[in-house]
């Protein structure tokens, strides 16, 4: 605890207050808030302690009463600014920083305290912010460092989770005035600023946060349907391949003819470019029109070359 033996009782009041001794208390007061100062003990007028006294720092005076208020007196500071109730009971409105310091009950004549606080005036923490600065997450676990930043100064803590239970390791600062802490609870991740009189906190879920950096699992479903449609191109590529290679095939070279000839000289005379040659006896009609090549033999009958 950063502040001793003083503790804040409920978070957000305007005041909180402690012991110190057996008379003096603490109280911690929200700035531009109302403070009570109670008198709890009796307060009982005699001849020579015929004066109450409200006062500060033990020398100036905030308000003075005889025993039947007759001489009721609110000093010019405090003019609008206090309230006196049942036993001289008081109440210090809208107080601020110039308004700290020790605050004593006392009838003229006595050295014992009707009552005696010391006022420590705050203001409201200024808000939090908590970002992760740093993640790694698998489907088990998941590590990771935050930043708790203010308006004056941040705090990084790291922490190691699994299924959203997180080691309490943490990590915080503190002063005479504020404290900031990182910490884990109910599975989340908590950064608190607060001082006596105030406080602010953001918090973070961690499966939330983990969930959203863990890499995706890919269902059987989906896989089944990915070995599918692989399958499926394959195949389809195989089919196509095959009938571009039928095409191919089965495709007249540009320029060609198909040509059925019974002479080699038709496909000379014309520089024909064949596709498909047919060779075929010819016929005697045919054969006196072919070219005759002169041959040395009997009666010098031509001779056709296929």
């Amino acid at each position: 605890n950063p502040w001793g033996p003083c503790r804040r009782s409920i978070l957000n009041h305007r005041s909180s207050s402690c012991d110190e001794g057996s008379v003096t208390k603490s109280k911690f007061v929200k700035q531009g808030a109302d403070v009570d100062l109670d008198v709890k003990k009796p307060v009982v007028f005699t001849p020579d302690r015929d004066l109450f006294f409200w006062r500060v720092n033990r020398s100036l005076d905030i308000f003075r009463s005889d025993k039947n208020q007759k001489r009721t007196k609110i000093y010019p500071n405090y003019h609008g600014r206090v309230v006196v109730l049942e036993n001289f009971s008081l109440v210090l409105k809208n107080v601020q920083e110039p308004d700290a310091g020790l605050y004593t009950a006392v009838l003229s004549g006595a050295e014992n305290k009707l009552a005696e606080y010391q006022l420590h005036i705050q203001a409201a923490v200024s808000p939090v912010k908590l970002e992760v600065v740093s993640l790694f997450a698998d489907s088990d676990s998941c590590n990771l460092t935050v930043t708790c930043r203010t308006d004056q100064t941040h705090l990084n803590a790291t922490f190691e989770c699994r299924h959203a239970n997180c080691t309490p390791d943490g990590g915080g600062l503190s002063n005479a005035d504020w404290s900031l802490m990182a910490f884990v609870f109910n599975f989340s991740i908590v950064c608190q600023h607060s001082n006596q009189v105030s406080e602010t906190q953001e918090a973070m879920a961690v499966r939330q946060v983990c969930q959203q950096h863990v890499p995706k699992e890919i269902s059987i479903f989906t896989w089944t349907w990915i070995r599918i449609s692989l399958v499926l191109g394959l195949a389809l590529a195989l089919i196509f391949a095959l009938r571009r290679r039928e095409r191919q095939a089965t495709r007249k070279p540009e320029g060609c003819q198909v040509l059925e000839s019974y002479n080699m000289g038709d496909i000379t005379k014309d520089r024909v470019r064949p596709c498909t040659l047919k060779l075929r006896p010819a016929e005697l009609p045919k054969m006196l029109e072919a070219d005759p090549m002169q041959v040395t033999g009997q009666n010098n009958n031509p001779l056709l070359a296929l």
